[in-house]
C-alpha cells in the first residue's frame, strides 16, 4: 500500500525501531512526508526513509538514535542544518547518501567507525 499523500507521522513513545523501508518511497515514487518525530527512536534499519525528498527532521529527534541502517535518509533532499546524534554507536553506509544541505553532524565520540558513503553528495 502506497501513502503518497502522507504529511505528517506522530509516533508513540512506545515506538522505538524503525523497520526497514518502513517509508521509503519506489525510485520514480512521490512522498509528501515531510515530518516524523523521532525522539524515543533507538534504532532506524536499512532504507527506512530512502527518497522520501520532502522530509525533514528536528536534530533534537536524534538524540536518542543508537542505531542508523544503510542508506536510512538516502536521498532525502530537504534534512538540512545540524544534525545531533549523541548516543549514535553505529552507522550503515550511505545513511545520509545525498544530503546535501546537512552542515554539521555531532556524534560526541561513541560512534567507533565511519561507514563508507556516509555522507555522500
Amino acid at each position: 500500500m502506497y501513502c503518497n499523500d502522507l504529511q505528517t507521522v506522530q509516533l508513540p513513545s512506545s515506538v522505538t525501531t524503525i523497520s526497514p523501508g518502513a517509508f521509503s518511497v519506489l525510485t520514480n515514487g512521490v512522498s509528501s512526508l515531510t515530518y516524523i518525530n523521532l525522539n524515543n527512536v533507538t534504532s532506524i534499519d536499512n532504507s527506512a526513509f530512502t527518497n522520501c525528498k520532502l522530509l525533514n527532521i528536528d536534530a533534537s529527534d536524534l538524540s536518542n538514535l543508537v542505531s542508523i541502517g544503510g542508506e536510512t535518509f538516502s536521498s532525502c533532499f530537504s534534512i538540512h542544518g545540524e544534525l545531533n546524534m549523541p548516543n549514535l554507536i553505529s552507522a550503515g553506509n550511505k545513511c545520509f547518501n545525498s544530503c546535501s544541505r546537512i552542515t554539521k553532524v555531532k556524534c560526541l565520540g561513541k560512534i567507533t567507525t565511519i561507514p563508507e558513503f556516509f555522507m555522500v553528495k
